[in-house]
């Protein structure tokens, strides 16, 4: 578990990196006041993987100077 009481900046949670997953699949976040402590949390779930693709083109339809718009485009590459 990783806890921010009292460390970090308010509103933030930073994850060393190399943390183990383990079997975690979910961040859980209690509100914290001078009234107390929220009883239900809040949850995200998140998932670790990591994708590659290939064939990344960028298309820039833009013709003005320092300005860009356009497509990106590539082909899924399949887990890693």
């Amino acid at each position: 578990a990783i806890t921010a009481a009292g460390s970090g900046t308010p509103n933030s949670v930073a994850i060393p990196a190399d943390t183990p997953l383990g079997s975690w699949s979910h961040f859980l976040v209690y509100a914290r006041s001078a009234l107390g402590e929220q009883t239900t949390p809040t949850d995200l779930t998140f998932y670790d993987a990591r994708a590659q693709v290939r064939d990344i083109a960028f298309f820039d339809d833009d013709l003005d100077l320092d300005q860009i718009g356009g497509s990106i485009t590539w082909t899924e590459g399949g887990d890693v």
